[in-house]
């Protein structure tokens, strides 16, 4: 999505998003100087060439000579959530292995940054991130097929009470004892059950979420992965038993 940035009072436009520092300063057309990002009379934070922010409609930045660092110190402590969870953190600069550390449970897992209209953006082990009033971050664990990039496993997700990113990530999914890869975060009962080679006509489709609640999945319905709590799909043998449509039977 395209927004507007002003840079010394001149506007420019740019896609929102995670944005790389030396975007900014190839397009405003800055040389010599250093950009400062400004939220407010309490906040200005200077932004390196190799540092990342997230952009929003708007956002005012200017330029300075000073780059001895001291605007990296907010004069209010920057209010996030992470987790779900609201965190006031004491300085507008981290690293993203500082940033997982938060996160005392999982401090090596994946962190993603949250943008608004688009995508859950994953963060890379080696960026320095620019945190500002009001962003968004989860972690979900890492681990063996689960690391930077890989498709988010919901399963792992579910069982460790994480909130998947949402947006348009690869997908694992599990359905009985089966995992497969799927390309979006929305996906129908009908293709689910293409998966495992099974006809609607003969199979049913239940998501099971954390705890062991059960949901029926119609065949048109779309199912978004990247809701909270989605362990896993079980396919459901339909038998007609004495007119009775709805006895099933769960597959082996």
């Amino acid at each position: 999505m395209e927004i507007s940035i002003k840079v010394n009072d001149l506007l420019f436009s740019l896609d929102s998003g995670l944005t790389h520092g030396q975007t900014l300063y190839e397009k405003a057309g800055i040389s010599g100087e250093k950009l400062i990002f400004n939220q407010g009379e309490n906040y200005t934070v200077l932004v390196e060439p190799t540092d990342f922010i997230v952009i929003k409609e708007n956002d005012t930045f200017e330029t300075s000579g000073n780059s001895t660092g001291k605007h990296n110190a907010p004069a209010t402590k920057v209010e996030i959530c992470f987790n779900g969870e609201t965190c006031q953190l004491q300085k507008a600069k981290f690293s993203s292995r500082e940033l997982k550390e938060l996160d005392k449970e999982f401090p090596d897992g994946r962190l993603f940054v949250a943008v608004e209209g688009e995508v859950d953006i994953e963060i890379s082990r080696d960026m320095d991130i620019i945190v500002r009033e009001g962003d968004v971050f989860i972690v979900i664990p890492s681990g063996e097929d689960n690391n930077e990039g890989d498709p988010i496993d919901i399963e792992i997700c579910s069982k460790n009470n994480r909130h998947p990113p949402k947006g348009h990530h690869r997908f694992k999914i599990r359905i009985d004892r089966e995992k497969f890869i799927v390309a979006d975060s929305e996906i129908s009962g009908i293709d689910i059950l293409a998966l495992v080679d099974k006809k609607p006509q003969e199979w049913a489709l239940n998501q099971k979420f954390r705890g062991g609640r059960r949901k029926r999945v119609g065949v048109n319905e779309i199912v978004d992965l990247s809701t909270p709590g989605i362990e896993r799909f079980e396919t459901v043998l339909r038998q007609a038993q004495q007119g009775d449509t709805n006895a099933v039977r769960f597959a082996a």
